[in-house]
């Protein structure tokens, strides 16, 4: 499913529930992804042909014709081919042959032959899904300017630290301590020697591949909703007040390096908890118990597991809650 049909493949399957098949290559035929699903008491099949299967397409309804000539149930195949792999002299033999035709690159039906009105809507639907997605991925960075730019330096700052713990020989997985040191780590502040920066650098440095995705995949969740709500300025406000109390409070009782973006994590968190809060009537009080949960889980794992600074995150989720509390009053008496 690595070609250009992949994507609508999955579409279909996890929202038109499709069952995916596999006919498989043998002397005619090269491997092919086929669904499957009942409509109107007929078996429909849907193949989807590349510039390497679509000349034979008759084979592949062969096979599936003689794998299913002992069912009493009506069959119906129809074939998905790209107009990008086939040449302009066959469309017209395509479209008499139950095909239909995409222009994936523009994510839209360019022909149709033959086919069930409810199999072209699935089709047409599941692509539309696929051009909204692409849409909001390319928006992402044009509406989440702050979020972007912090999801960006941990990245940057991840690959140099995996570049320097490659370089002394450490592995991929786990970040060498001396390389967390060098970098910027946060020590006990008896032990800073007046280097504050690793208040600040601290917090875009991770342990390691797990550390660094989970962390970047919650700031992609919940960035956004604080950065749409505050606005940017206000999302880097938090993020940085709560990353930098965290780090402040958390080193007069640190224990080794430590390292993340977890204290402002919890911070923006923190931001959603009291946007949930005010906006319950208007929005309902779903997101509210939504964000106490996630709150609460992610307080009951890192109490759970060894080497996580309970108190960064805590302290940050505070902090987050002081600052946008902070917001909300101020707007709301200059309103």
């Amino acid at each position: 499913m690595k070609d250009c049909n992949g994507e609508l493949i999955q579409e279909l399957i996890n929202k038109k529930n499709y069952n995916l098949i596999e006919i498989k290559e043998n002397e005619n035929v090269k491997n092919i992804w086929c669904l499957s699903k009942m409509e109107y008491n007929k078996q429909c099949y849907i193949l989807f042909l590349n510039k390497d299967t679509y000349e034979n397409f008759n084979g592949y309804k062969q096979i599936i014709l003689s794998n299913t000539r002992n069912s009493n149930i009506p069959i119906e195949i129809y074939f998905v081919v790209d107009i990008n792999m086939i040449s302009e002299e066959i469309i017209y033999k395509c479209i008499q042959n139950n095909m239909v035709i995409l222009d994936f690159k523009n994510r839209s039906i360019k022909y149709v032959g033959n086919i069930e009105e409810k199999i072209r809507s699935d089709i047409e639907q599941s692509l539309q899904i696929i051009t909204n997605r692409t849409i909001e991925k390319k928006n992402f960075i044009k509406n989440n300017k702050g979020t972007s730019i912090i999801i960006a330096i941990n990245i940057i700052a991840f690959i140099l630290t995996l570049f320097l713990n490659l370089k002394i020989g450490a592995g991929v997985l786990e970040i060498n301590t001396s390389v967390l040191y060098k970098l910027g780590g946060l020590v006990n502040i008896a032990l800073l020697n007046n280097q504050f920066y690793r208040f600040i650098t601290c917090m875009f440095l991770h342990g390691g591949v797990a550390h660094v995705f989970f962390n970047m995949y919650a700031l992609y969740a919940i960035g956004p909703v604080v950065e749409n709500v505050y606005g940017t300025k206000n999302f880097l406000i938090i993020y940085f007040i709560a990353g930098l109390t965290a780090s402040i409070l958390s080193s007069f009782t640190l224990n080794g390096v430590a390292i993340g973006a977890s204290g402002a994590i919890f911070g923006v968190l923190g931001a959603v908890l009291i946007f949930a809060y005010n906006a319950k009537r208007k929005i309902g009080k779903g997101l509210l118990y939504n964000i106490i949960a996630v709150i609460f889980i992610n307080i009951i794992i890192g109490l759970s597991m060894p080497n996580i600074d309970n108190k960064a995150h805590i302290i940050g989720l505070v902090s987050g809650i002081v600052v946008s509390l902070g917001m909300y009053q101020y707007n709301r008496r200059k309103q």
